[in-house]
């Protein structure tokens, strides 16, 4: 199965975040739901959900850019 990158930006009432979701998937539209399933689960871990009047949806979660392939970390600063 292929793999894409995908960055996603939180909802603003979560600080409008990025999140960078490496993921292996059919095409890139599947690639970004499986993402937004990834940051959604794990903010709702994280508690991020918990104080918010209104809670958020999957699409929330606002896709910024897909490419394609896992890249290789060349430096961390």
């Amino acid at each position: 199965m292929p793999k894409y990158t995908v960055v996603l930006l939180r909802h603003e009432d979560m600080g409008g975040e990025p999140y960078i979701a490496y993921v292996e998937s059919e095409s890139d539209s599947k690639a970004v739901k499986a993402a937004r399933e990834e940051v959604f689960a794990a903010d709702k871990k994280d508690g991020l959900h918990e104080d918010l009047f209104v809670k958020p949806q999957l699409t929330d979660y606002r896709a910024l850019v897909v490419f394609t392939g896992h890249p290789d970390l060349v430096y961390l600063p």
